[in-house]
């Protein structure tokens, strides 16, 4: 079954430097590889996918929330990687922030983590 990224009210985004080039990140930016690329293993809870024309690797981590990860190439060396949060759920932005504002407060140190382990999950 072929999933697709949903619309909903962006919470928050956060953005990092990993030390690899765009080039070799944007190879990976595809169904097969968008488990492998943002760390999340077969866990059968977690939909995950990807939008090669925006650059993107999304995933549903449950009914009310959209991960996303946004690559561009910041220089020759590194990636800029974008961490944007939606709530996807249909409830109010206001419950979701207060509910999940633990989630909400640590999105940077979340993409900080995620861009270095960047280059030990494209390596060929």
């Amino acid at each position: 079954m072929e999933h697709s990224p949903k619309s909903g009210t962006l919470l928050g985004s956060a953005t990092a430097r990993a030390a690899v080039p765009y080039d070799q990140v944007k190879q990976h930016i595809n169904a097969s590889d968008a488990r492998r690329l943002i760390g999340v293993g077969s866990e059968p809870s977690v939909i995950v996918g990807a939008t090669p024309d925006e650059s993107m690797v999304w995933m549903h981590g449950g009914f009310w929330y959209q991960g996303e990860y946004v690559f561009e190439s910041a220089d020759a060396a590194q990636t800029a990687v974008t961490y944007r949060i939606r709530n996807i759920s249909g409830l109010p932005d206001r419950f979701i922030r207060v509910w999940q504002r633990a989630q909400l407060r640590s999105q940077q140190d979340v993409v900080d983590r995620f861009a270095a382990g960047l280059p030990g999950r494209v390596e060929s």
